[in-house]
């Protein structure tokens, strides 16, 4: 033992290889069960028999070799055969005893290419059996769940790979433990096996097999399958080999088997296994030889009934390999195998190189680098090599196997010159290099060509016509390129250093430039881009300042990491160095890295790592204890429960508890009605008390709607809680249902008649403003109901709450330990990434996706670009795709080649997607394998849309707006037309839209290629803000500020293509979303990005649609206010944003949130500026007709004579739209306004011209922005009027002045700004849209203006990032790495109210993505790009005084109050009446049951009923004296007959003592007049009764009971007047209570009056004494102007008294000088300060103007 120990550490050359050799010796004694070779011979010669001999064997277990060996002995021919051995020295020993056409590879099966899918004849092994997991990402990427199964267990693994790299009719021949068979658990895997296969045979072999070869006794089979891929039904046999069943005690057996016709056994028993368990045990009395010979039999047998040679036969391929090739073993690393290729013929040798050919193996125990593939003619024995008997004293003194590859020729490859050439097209018969493309240029026969026609079965040479020069070029590039290829493919298969090939890549290189020049020279470049790798070619040399750069490959490889870790000290390294390699934990390669088991890897890490069961793996405590921390502790408890003794597994839950956020009491939260995850019985516990009845509520989340029904009356439903129109009434349930949904009734009143008579209906807005004080009561009822219940209740909905809620933890996504290889820092010019880049990739890479929220210029181009070739190196992601805007995409793509020059990269120009070529281009996304592929994002639109998940959505936004429509018919029908008509009118589009998808899906033929056919698994979204515009349904139809429901088809587009990620994928996320501005301007914004990514998780929230997100986390508003009719208006919006600290932390989430100051970006500073400018004399005029148009809405105030439907329903909006272009320039709104040189035009060229001159040095540069009037040709614009300024009155060159709108075409627009970095444009205006995105002109610029006032924040922020940018050379160098940013505001207008309305809306998102809110409530503020101000706030800020302002908001709500006081009183007025009318009609029931009460027991009293209910009919009628009582009838019939009274009561007999009465009615009847008579009984009291309404039967008996079975109705009578009584009397509480009632909010409006009191009276006296000052001001300037002198004697008129900004100087900045004046009290009062930023009021520069200014320049 100890020489054996001597002798491998001798030959190991390290201490380490040494180990690695000890630890392979034990591993093999205690895992390796090798098959006893009969068995083997056994199996090969019964296929051989039955036909079937192998050309081509894969082993992917091999062991000691013994299948490869046995099937080579029966085969009649050569074998090529392919072994895969993992343990280290059994495939050292196993490669140096290989053969001809045998090639070892001493890693996993699982590494094989793809190449050899359906490649073998035979695959045959004795496989390995366990849990082990295996890592494939082709079977982990797969949709099918039982190749994910497989990966959970090696022996299932192998089955279903080997099954893969079988051709059709081949055969699978596997030596496997007995649980394949028999584990009801693997029951899947063998169905999967049965459905692409034929079951041949399947033998139990004794478990006495292996104790002669092994020492040990298991239970095994042998399985014989035929690959069928197109099967279509199981035979008997082969469903019985699908199940197993219960033997009893426990045992499961295979179906197959419990005949035991192919069980080789003597004898069988039931045992206990090694762990204790039952086990079914077989024995055969024999060795392995005997065991052999019954095997024989079986399988003769089962060949020769299931087995088909014809279909063996029918698929058998000659071999692709005519020569022999040996490839020594490949030690502990993770490299491929290359897929099978050709050998190069000497011609074709000369064009692709190949290294040259090893020399033989020498040492068993060299080096474990690998080597490339060489080839030998068949035949052609290698040297030093014997066949079998090679002993192991032999193995130590042959040639080195393991040596280092073998260096090429240094020298560049010669090209052979023709005799003569052949001119036409032919067959290419040279060898197929795989970077060949169609047209590639070739060296063929000594000529230069291209290939055209390029299939898998060939193509052909067409030669190329070329002169002197070209033909140089042409030999010269061929080598060059194909060297390039063959070096970076090599390396990247093997990941082994080829210094050969690269010194040959140097030498063609030099071969090439040495004569023609630079690659990137004019004319060669034209060349070589010619030939479709030649980008990738020119791709060697890159400048950089004007200096040539060559690539890294030139230097070492760049496939891989040559330095990659071999071996680590710590087992924090190794976990280091497996995160970098794989992103996860793979204890495999820390083991080889730190020669330490896993336990004790896992023992030294300690709390870095933790296992986590529902992955069944380890991860790293950061992804452990992160995301939904209260999901993952729930799952592992309910875990731990079935296996109480996983102590890891409880360490993990332990580490969760304690990550978990701190717990939010009841008392922290805030509660919204109609929040969809509070259970159903919770709200039907507060509708009973609320309504005191029970009321039952149901909610479906599949139609987000609530069913509410109340079983009972309750005078609450039907009295109180009522809202009349003049069309509906609204009752309790009605409101209730609007409570819940937190919406308004449509409630309208009677507006008279059109011209046609038809009934006008006109919002009836007291009605609606009832119907919201209600809806508001139900709803605060709702809430303090909820704190007003039991403390186990309260606990109940906050366990609930923060199950839901409170359950997210971000992770620490700490990058920092990848390595990133491939990645070209050199070329891009930088030492390293940011910190802040390597965390946020490294949260997409474990997320899969997510929001990469960094300030504008932190450099998330290049996250993008390294995160998606990341994801695509590891497997994350087998294509990812890249879209964005047009103005990037190019830097984008210029980006990833300089990064990763040598990757595999699709970035189709423009004339690539017209339409004839686009569908070439989708094929290529499609068919190949990309590193990335750029598009965009109006490319990206182009790509058609799987027609399946188009439909599944649109089916679901169907649902929506059924249910809406549903919800409003339940109003009654009188809702809003424009809603129902929008409504109606999206349905029609989207059944038009499902008709055309269904149609498209009909028709859809194989060569269609949409996004889901492209296998795109990963989209990166650039600039993802543009696709806010997503389309969503709400019932919230009148709320301001929610956009454009029916979103943008772009929106909608990337939505497709994002949910068939997901549904491919099966998890959220499958898009990682980039921008500086992810949230531009409100937080329901919020919502459409979750409705993008977190689909799923929202569904966990019970979150189906935006109305439920906005129940949730949002409080809407209706501010009643009046408008310039004096009628009372609602006014909705969210503007309440509730429970914001949870939903911060469900963004925080999966975004990384970075501003510049965070990354640390080395930028200039913003310098911001707010420049206000008294208004002009026609600006002042203009604004007093506005403000009369504001109040009366009468056009010919501002010049108009009409108004369309739309503007008098917007008036405010068209109030704010003038005020705009007021502010701007009044030729906006009419051009014969004359220029003014103190409007914004005059100001703001001012202060450019001053810019320009003080940096005339430097080509300092200005951006000037505007979104209101921009240039047009032709057109008076503000744009083309400052320019005239600058060139006329400024004198700067007017070439120096552009428009961004002047560029036709993405060329001249990146041509405008490389100029404007050069200093050739100075001055450049642009709009938002145009100038603020996708702009990288930043070098010399020096300010910024801001003609108007955004309305967004993301606008804003997007402007002034143009010039505050990483790059800007001189404001860094000469303005103090500052730059200036001028906001021009007009006095008395919006424009300061605006600024700080955006700063502060920016100040809330920017707390919110740092998750740092101090308040779980935000206000969003009230004024909005839609709609606009209301009447009075807008008056109260054109007049310049803030006082005003507060006091128009105090006038509003004290408005609102009083009509809501208004609408109180008249309720209780009602309610008054409403008393009183009840209690009469209670009193006159009294009376009405007294009187039928005495009647009722007059006749009681004289006629009982006898026994039977009978009573007796005692009834005489005048005329007749007989006692017979038909006697009466028949006179009754007569007196109906002829008798008429005339309307009168006529009496005609007696019953008891009630008089019989007559009496005729007049009655009209198909326009004849008609009289009747009607008969009655008259009561003591005078009450007439009837039966059959008075009239009498036609047969005499019966007529004269009319008049007893009258009286008998009397109990009926009464048992009505009691109901009605009751009725009545039920609800007197409800209107006593409402008129007892006392108005809740007294005390707040007598408090508002006060305080606008006090403001009115601050006001007058402000105005008082500015009255008097100005009066005093103009006698002082009376006075100096009489007695003025200037020093001489001279008088001087008319003196100006002006305070004057001092300009500053070059020296000094703008900002110091303006910053230290001071204003007279009398300006200060028209400054419009806005009350909570502290923006404005630190960064104001006010410009005054000068008395009796005339035609002067302008002043600053």
């Amino acid at each position: 033992m100890r020489e054996l120990h001597e002798l491998l550490r001798h030959y190991a050359g390290s201490e380490q290889r040494y180990k690695d050799f000890v630890q392979s010796m034990r591993n093999s004694t205690l895992t390796a069960f090798y098959t006893p070779p009969a068995i083997v011979r056994a199996l090969a010669e019964a296929l051989r028999d039955a036909g079937v001999v192998p050309r081509r064997l894969l082993d992917p277990s091999a062991g000691a070799g013994i299948f490869p060996s046995s099937f080579r002995e029966a085969a009649d021919g050569e074998v090529e055969i392919l072994s895969f051995e993992k343990d280290l020295l059994t495939g050292q020993v196993l490669s140096a005893l290989a053969r001809e056409r045998e090639q070892v590879v001493i890693d996993g099966f699982q590494t094989i290419e793809s190449a050899y899918d359906s490649y073998f004849d035979v695959v045959t092994s004795n496989i390995p059996f366990g849990d082990t997991r295996i890592f494939d990402a082709s079977f982990r990427k797969s949709d099918d769940p039982v190749r994910g199964q497989a990966l959970k267990a090696v022996h299932n693994y192998f089955f279903i790979k080997g099954l893969d790299t079988l051709r059709e009719g081949g055969i699978l021949a596997f030596v496997t433990s007995a649980g394949v068979m028999d584990a009801p658990g693997n029951e899947p895997v063998r169905r999967y096996l049965m459905e692409h296969a034929r079951l041949v045979s399947a033998v139990r072999l004794p478990n006495n097999l292996f104790t002669e070869y092994a020492g040990t006794e298991v239970a095994s089979d042998l399985v014989v399958l035929q690959k069928q891929s197109e099967k279509r039904k199981l035979t008997p046999d082969e469903q019985r080999f699908v199940n197993s069943s219960e033997i009893g005690n426990g045992i499961y057996l295979n179906d197959y088997h419990r005949d035991f016709k192919h069980a080789i056994h003597t004898t069988f028993s039931h045992e206990k296994g090694l762990y204790g368990q039952s086990a079914l045990v077989l024995h055969y009395d024999g060795g392995p030889e005997r065991i052999a010979e019954r095997l024989r039999g079986i399988l003769a047998n089962d060949f020769a009934a299931r087995l088909d040679t014809e279909r063996y036969t029918q698929y058998l391929r000659p071999l692709h390999i005519p020569q022999a090739q040996t490839v020594p073993p490949i030690a502990r690393r993770q490299n491929r195998v290359a897929a099978p290729q050709p050998m190069l013929t000497p011609e074709q040798a000369s064009v692709a190189p190949t290294p040259e050919v090893p020399a033989p193996a020498a040492s068993l125990f060299g080096s474990a680098a690998a080597v490339p593939i060489a080839r030998r003619p068949l035949g052609q024995r290698r040297a030093g090599r014997r066949t079998d008997t090679t002993s192991i004293s032999d193995l130590f003194t042959q040639g080195n196997l393991f040596a280092q590859p073998a260096e090429a020729a240094d020298a560049p490859a010669a090209v052979a010159t023709p005799a003569s050439e052949n001119k036409d097209p032919r067959p290419f018969t040279g060898t197929m290099l795989p970077h060949y493309k169609e047209w590639s240029l070739v060296l063929f026969e000594g000529q230069v060509g291209r290939l055209v026609g390029l299939t898998r079965q060939g193509c052909t040479f067409h030669p190329e016509e070329l002169g002197t020069l070209s033909r140089y070029r042409a030999e010269r590039y061929i080598p060059l390129r194909d060297t390039y290829q063959l070096l970076y493919r090599l390396e990247m298969q093997n990941e082994i250093e080829y210094k050969g090939l690269r010194r040959k890549l140097n030498g063609c290189y030099e071969n090439f430039t040495a004569l023609l020049g630079d690659l990137n020279k004019k004319e060669n470049a034209a060349f070589i881009l010619n030939d479709p790798g030649g980008r990738e070619v020119l791709g060697l040399e890159r400048f950089v300042e004007g200096r040539k750069q060559l690539s890294d490959i030139f230097r070492r490889p760049v496939s891989f990491d040559p330095y990659e870790l071999k071996h680590v000290d710590t087992a924090a390294e190794a976990l280091a160095a497996s995160l970098n390699k794989f992103g996860r934990v793979e204890f495999p390669y820390m083991e080889s890295l730190a020669s330490r088991s896993r336990q004790e890897l896992t023992d030294e890490l300690g709390a870095r790592i933790f296992y986590n069961p529902m992955v069944k793996g380890y991860e790293i405590r950061e992804r452990l204890a992160a995301g939904n921390v209260v999901a993952k502790a729930e799952w592992i408890e309910d875990y731990l429960k079935e296996n109480p003794d996983d102590d890891a597994s409880r360490r993990s839950l332990a580490l969760l508890r304690e990550a978990a956020p701190k717990r939010i009491e009841f008392e922290e939260l805030d509660f919204n009605l109609g929040e969809r995850w509070i259970p159903t019985d919770i709200y039907e516990g507060f509708c009973e008390h609320f309504f005191q009845v029970p009321v039952s509520v149901s909610y479906s989340a599949k139609m987000d709607a609530f069913g509410i029904e109340n079983h009972g009356y309750s005078p609450l439903i039907s009295q109180k809680y009522v809202v009349k129109g003049d069309f509906e009434v609204y009752d309790g349930m009605d409101l209730l249902h609007h409570a819940m949904l937190n919406t308004l009734p449509n409630i309208n009143k009677d507006g008279g008649k059109d011209e046609h008579g038809k009934t006008i209906r006109i919002p009836d807005f007291e009605a609606r403003q009832k119907a919201d004080t209600l809806i508001t009561e139900i709803r605060q009822a709702f809430v303090e109901w909820l704190h007003a219940q039991p403390d186990d209740f309260k606990e109940r909905l906050t366990d609930l709450y923060n199950r839901k809620f409170n359950c997210y933890v971000r992770p620490r996504y700490d990058g920092s330990h990848q390595q990133f290889p491939g990645l070209d820092l050199r070329g891009l010019g930088i030492d390293d990434l940011y910190p802040s880049q390597k965390d946020a990739i490294w949260m997409i890479k474990q997320n899969g996706g997510g929001i990469c929220d960094h300030e504008v210029g932190t450099g998330k181009t290049l996250i993008m670009c390294v995160a998606a070739y990341e994801m695509h190196r590891l497997g994350l992601a087998r294509k990812p795709m890249i879209i964005g805007i047009k103005a990037n995409i190019h830097e984008i793509a210029r980006t990833f080649r300089t990064a990763y020059p040598n990757a595999r990269l699709l970035y189709p120009g423009k004339e690539d997607f017209t339409p004839e070529n686009r569908l070439r281009i989708f094929s290529d996304i499609k068919n190949n394998n990309w590193d990335c592929i750029i598009l965009t994002h109006e490319q990206f639109g182009k790509i058609p849309q799987s027609a399946e998940v188009q439909q599944q959505i649109l089916r679901q936004e169907m649902d929506d707006i059924d249910e809406n429509l549903a919800s409003y018919e339940k109003q009654g029908g009188h809702v809003d037309g424009w809603i129902l008509r929008g409504l109606e009118k999206r349905k029609e589009n989207l059944d038009a839209k499902l008709h055309e998808l269904q149609e498209t899906i009909d028709a859809q033929k194989d060569d269609t290629v949409d996004f889901q056919q492209m296998g795109i698994d990963h989209l990166f979204v650039d600039e993802s803000h543009n696709f806010k515009n997503l389309m969503f349904n709400t019932r919230h139809s009148r709320v301001s500020g929610l956009g454009n429901t029916d979103g943008s088809k772009k929106a909608t587009n990337l939505l497709y293509a994002i949910r068939t990620i997901q549904q491919r994928t099966g998890r959220d996320l499958g898009a990682t979303f980039l921008s500086g501005t992810t949230i531009a301007n409100s937080l329901t914004e919020l919502y459409l990005l979750f409705k993008y990514l977190r689909p799923q998780e929202l569904e966990r929230q019970d979150i189906p649609c935006f109305d439920a997100w906005a129940a949730v986390f949002a409080q809407k508003t209706s501010e009643f206010e009046f408008s310039v009719t004096n009628e009372v208006i609602s006014k909705e919006r969210f503007r309440y944003f509730i429970k914001v600290p949870e939903l911060a932390m469900f963004y925080n989430e999966i975004t990384d949130y970075r501003t510049a100051a965070d990354v640390g970006i080395d930028r200039p500073e913003l310098d911001e500026e707010l420049c206000q400018i008294p208004m002009t004399d026609d600006q002042q005029a203009f604004l007093d007709k506005l403000v009369l148009f504001a109040k009366t809405g009468d056009p010919e105030h501002i010049g108009r004579t009409d108004l369309s439907d739309g503007e008098v329903k917007a008036l405010m909006l068209l109030v704010t739209m003038y005020s705009n272009k007021l502010s701007l320039d009044m030729r906006l709104i009419n051009p014969a306004y004359a220029d003014s040189p103190g409007n914004k035009a005059s100001r703001s060229a001012a202060n450019i011209a001053e810019y320009y001159r003080r940096y005339e040095d430097q080509k300092g540069t200005q951006m000037v922005f505007c979104d209101l009037s921009t240039y047009k040709p032709g057109i008076w614009n503000v744009y083309s009027e400052i320019k005239r300024k600058l060139v006329e009155d400024h004198g700067i060159p007017a070439q120096e002045i552009r428009f961004v709108q002047e560029a036709a075409s993405d060329k001249v627009r990146q041509a405008m700004f490389d100029a404007m970095n050069e200093g050739k444009i100075r001055v450049l205006f642009g709009s938002t849209q145009k100038l603020g995105t996708g702009v990288n002109a930043q070098q010399r610029i020096v300010a910024m203006h801001h003609l108007d006032i955004p309305w967004r924040p993301m606008d804003l922020e997007q402007r002034n990032g143009r010039g505050a940018r990483k790059g800007n050379i001189v404001a860094k160098e000469y303005a103090g790495n500052k730059v200036k940013a001028y906001v021009y505001a007009i006095l008395r207008t919006l424009d300061a109210y605006k600024l700080n309305l955006l700063h502060n809306k920016q100040q809330f998102i920017d707390q919110l993505k740092r998750n740092r809110l101090g308040a779980r409530r935000l206000d969003e503020g009230t004024i909005s790009e839609d709609s606009g101000m209301n009447f009075a706030e807008w008056m109260a800020v054109v007049s310049g005084n803030t006082d005003l302002l507060q006091k128009a908001k105090l006038e509003g709500r004290i408005a609102a109050l009083e009509s809501e006081q208004t609408i109180f009183m008249r309720t209780r007025h009602e309610a008054q009446s409403q008393l009183q009318r009840y209690t009469a009609e209670i009193g006159r029931r009294d009376a009405m049951l007294e009187r039928l009460k005495r009647d009722w027991d007059y006749i009681n009293e004289v006629a009982p009923p006898d026994a039977k209910g009978k009573r007796a009919n005692p009834l005489r009628i005048d005329g007749v004296e007989s006692a017979d009582i038909v006697a009466h009838g028949k006179r009754l019939v007569e007196i109906d007959r002829t008798v008429n009274t005339g309307d009168d009561y006529q009496k005609i007999g007696t019953l008891f003592d009630f008089r019989i009465l007559v009496r005729t009615e007049r009655m009209q009847k198909d326009g004849l007049a008609l009289t009747v008579n009607k008969f009655m009984v008259e009561g003591l009291d005078g009450i007439k009764y009837t039966f059959n309404n008075g009239h009498l039967a036609a047969e005499p008996k019966t007529a004269a009971t009319n008049f007893i079975r009258a009286l008998d109705t009397i109990p009926s009578l009464m048992a009505t007047y009691e109901k009605e009584k009751k009725q009545f009397t039920r609800d007197i509480p409800t209107f006593e209570q409402q008129i007892a009632a006392v108005w809740p909010k007294e005390e707040e409006l007598k408090r508002l009056k006060a305080e606008a009191e006090s403001l009115t009276r601050k006001i007058q006296l402000d105005i008082a004494q500015k009255q008097q000052e100005m009066q005093e001001m103009q006698e002082m300037q009376e006075m100096q102007a009489k007695t003025a002198d200037n020093g001489n004697g001279l008088k001087i008129e008319n003196a100006e008294v002006v305070d004057e900004v001092v300009r500053p100087s070059k020296a000094e900045p703008l900002s110091a000088a303006s910053g230290n004046q001071e204003e007279p009290p009398e300006e200060r009062e028209h400054v419009v300060s806005p009350p909570e930023s502290d923006f404005i009021r630190n960064h104001i520069l006010l410009v005054r103007p000068a008395t009796n200014v005339k035609a002067k320049g302008p002043k600053l």
